[in-house]
């Protein structure tokens, strides 16, 4: 969080005015969403996802991505934001998706 809020100045002081607390129960409360897990898994649409082996949701990613056959890549020592800033190291596997994929 204290790495989020330093990367945004903007934001920083919003970020840093809440209490860890409620940090906590938010992401706990998000923890447990249903989300669109379903929805993705009956698309027709190729995916390919990607997620920073440092960020809490690689693991749950990478699940579902077993779960439903969608090719998964780990970006080695990136937390979810630096996957965000590092996009650009995932470029040759994202093109290789791509070339692979009809249309």
């Amino acid at each position: 969080m204290e790495q989020g809020a330093n990367t945004n100045p903007e934001l920083a002081a919003v970020i840093r005015a809440v209490p860890p607390a409620a940090l906590r129960a938010n992401y706990t409360a998000f923890l447990d969403e249903p989300g669109v897990h379903a929805q993705l898994a009956g698309s027709s649409v190729p995916m390919l996802m990607y997620a920073g082996t440092a960020d809490v949701w690689h693991d749950p990613m990478r699940q579902f991505a077993e779960h439903t056959g969608t090719p998964f890549l780990s970006l080695p020592d990136a937390d979810h934001l630096a996957g965000w800033h590092r996009a650009h190291d995932m470029l040759p596997e994202i093109q290789r998706f791509l070339d692979a994929e009809p249309g």
